[in-house]
């Protein structure tokens, strides 16, 4: 598990213009076992007439192993676990690519997220900036990345329109037909 602790600022006079966040390096980087799937995540048993929905118990024992690597890797540095990350982030999300085609890669993320809620590492699974899931290298299933990143202070130097002047930007149509 990498931590580091130090702001960076933008090189560039002006952002990206895609990018409306400025990342803060002070990401979280752990080796997850490989998560169980979000159509694994819950169950249901019918009791009479109320449908009982409950955690599968591969799902509850995928967060028991998940709270062990943590726990591992915490201790192999000697490190408490970080504070956690207020706000937005950006995730990378890296499934084994032994495991590729055996499985739909999107549906690994919801059980991550909320794990690392649980877990203490962010503050909610709400606040995701950007997502990135991918195919790679990662020893034991999963490889888990959050960064923080800060919102730029000048959107509107980035071409955003504000809402107000956006009809002001409209051309009158071109008729097709006279």
């Amino acid at each position: 598990m990498k931590t580091t602790r130090k702001a960076t600022k933008s090189k560039a006079a002006k952002p990206d213009p895609v990018e409306l966040f400025e990342i803060i390096d002070e990401a979280i980087e752990l080796e997850l076992p490989l998560p169980v799937s979000t159509n694994r995540i819950w169950r249901s048993r019918r009791i009479g007439k109320k449908v009982m929905v409950y955690p599968a118990p591969s799902y509850q024992k995928w967060k028991l192993r998940a709270d062990a690597a943590l726990q591992d890797q915490l201790d192999a540095i000697g490190a408490i676990l970080p504070e956690p990350i207020y706000g937005p982030f950006n995730v990378v999300l890296t499934i084994d690519w032994h495991k590729r085609f055996k499985s739909d890669l999107d549906n690994r993320t919801k059980s991550v997220m909320d794990w690392a809620k649980r877990a203490g590492l962010i503050e909610d699974d709400r606040f995701q900036n950007k997502v990135v899931i991918q195919w790679g290298h990662a020893p034991m299933g999963a490889r888990l990345r959050l960064t923080p990143v800060a919102p730029v202070e000048e959107p509107d130097a980035v071409g955003i329109i504000p809402v107000a002047d956006f009809a002001s930007t409209q051309r009158t149509p071109i008729p097709l037909h006279s």
